[in-house]
């Protein structure tokens, strides 16, 4: 699917892998954002594996993640594109909660 296509590509280039061996000699790697890298696209929500009849609850994180630019006190602007998102993913019958 284009979308998922898409996502994935974009959370490459924006992501970098950082790899940490720790004191027992196991090397831990995180993925996270680039500095100054591009914001995700608010369409690659990682809403895949969500059960379909729970309200998804938009937390700090989520929308660090989706907009990290955006004031979190404009959260109520954004929740009809969101579910205009969610709707895409054909998962509409979905509340939608602001934490």
């Amino acid at each position: 699917d284009v979308l998922e296509a898409l996502c994935q590509e974009q959370k490459r280039k924006g992501m970098e892998e950082v790899c940490e061996v720790g004191e027992d000699g196991e090397e831990t790697c995180v993925k996270r954002r680039k500095e100054g890298g591009p914001a995700p696209n608010p369409s690659c929500i990682s809403t895949t594996h969500h059960p379909p009849d729970e309200p998804i609850t938009i937390t700090a994180e989520l929308l660090e993640e989706v907009m990290p630019d955006a004031e979190k006190h404009h959260i109520e602007q954004y929740t009809p594109v969101l579910n205009e998102h969610m709707a895409a993913y054909g998962i509409n019958k979905t509340p939608l909660r602001v934490a």
